[in-house]
């Protein structure tokens, strides 16, 4: 459990990978908000300032790795580490992801849960 509740910014357009998401965070002691595209991520993550946000690849309006690119070279959000989540992980998808500012890439098909919050204690040192 988190001693101090973290906030966790789910970006996905996956209705149910948010649900899941959410549900995984909150069991663990996280506030969880949610973003539907990059777009949303974008303004939510200046907004809300999360201490980590978990990205989908593959989204609407702007993917996620324009929306990471975004958030990592804005100044006010440069310090909010991503994770890209994406079923495809092909080693040029997960180059991209990096140079756009992504700390981890998870392979949403590969153990979710387990993966997805051992590699958010690391990021936040807990």
């Amino acid at each position: 459990m988190v001693d101090q509740k973290k906030l966790v910014l789910i970006v996905d357009d996956e209705p149910m990978i948010r649900l899941l998401l959410n549900q995984l965070l909150q069991m663990d002691g996280y506030s969880v908000e949610e973003a539907k595209n990059g777009e949303d991520a974008i303004d939510k993550a200046k907004m809300l300032m999360p201490d980590v946000i978990i990205m989908d690849y593959m989204m609407p309006k702007l993917d996620g790795i324009s929306a990471c690119k975004e958030i990592t070279d804005a100044p006010e959000t440069a310090n909010v580490p991503v994770i890209m989540l994406s079923a495809n992980s092909k080693p040029e998808l997960v180059q991209k992801s990096q140079e756009a500012g992504a700390e981890l890439f998870l392979d949403k098909s590969n153990n979710i849960p387990t993966g997805l919050t051992e590699a958010i204690k690391k990021l936040l040192d807990l």
